[in-house]
């Protein structure tokens, strides 16, 4: 039941709308809907009613089905707020994505126990993913 593991602070998965990604055989487009019209500030974690403006982006999260056979991708409203306290627009925070808002903490934290057991080529291709976004999430985790 895709509405377990796929359910994040804040979002919930529109599992009748799963679809697939054009030109990609392997991966899957699961839309999350938001549950709350509030936004955290990304730079000091105000929070925001309503927003300044959003866009529709797809992140990366853990493979779905038997093994990695299958790339998951979300795809959110991601919002910008005009922060009261700090004056500017600023990304909303969200606690269970990277900083860089490609893809979810918990897939970087996979491909980084990946990375022990095999080379970060092999690592690149399976998850047809760049070599330096594989080094990255790799250094991400022996961080921790």
């Amino acid at each position: 039941h895709l509405s377990d593991p796929y359910s994040f602070e804040g979002f919930r998965p529109q599992t009748r709308k799963v679809r697939g990604l054009l030109g990609k055989p392997r991966a899957q487009i699961l839309p999350l809907e938001r549950r709350s019209s509030k936004t955290c500030c990304g730079e000091c974690g105000t929070v925001q009613r309503g927003c300044h403006d959003s866009e529709i982006k797809r992140i990366r999260d853990l493979p779905c089905g038997g093994g990695d056979d299958m790339h998951m991708y979300l795809e959110i409203e991601f919002r910008r707020v005009l922060c009261r306290k700090c004056g500017k627009v600023q990304n909303e925070r969200l606690e269970w994505l990277e900083d860089n808002h490609l893809y979810t903490k918990r897939f970087s934290t996979y491909v980084g126990k990946r990375c022990r057991d095999a080379s970060i080529q092999s690592i690149a291709k399976d998850f047809d993913l760049d070599l330096d976004t594989v080094e990255e999430m790799n250094n991400n985790y022996t961080r921790e």
